[in-house]
């Protein structure tokens, strides 16, 4: 399993139960700008990274863009 990294978190929710096989979602306590997701398989993760890297959440000048990486393992 490779984790993917999501900025912001609060999209978590939203952006990620459009794709399948959605393992975990974990973020960091006193982190308000990163989560882990994590997904039963590399090649549903490269999906939802595919995806969601660089979509814009919210609307007008509020939306952020979304970062979504794989995690550095190891």
């Amino acid at each position: 399993m490779r984790p993917l990294l999501l900025y912001p978190p609060a999209t978590t929710d939203a952006a990620t139960n459009r794709y399948p096989n959605l393992a975990e979602v974990r973020t960091i306590p006193g982190r308000k700008n990163i989560a882990f997701v994590e997904f039963a398989d590399d090649v549903s993760s490269g999906v939802a990274r595919d995806a969601l890297h660089n979509t814009k959440y919210g609307e007008g000048d509020a939306a952020l863009k979304l970062k979504v990486t794989f995690a550095k393992l190891g």
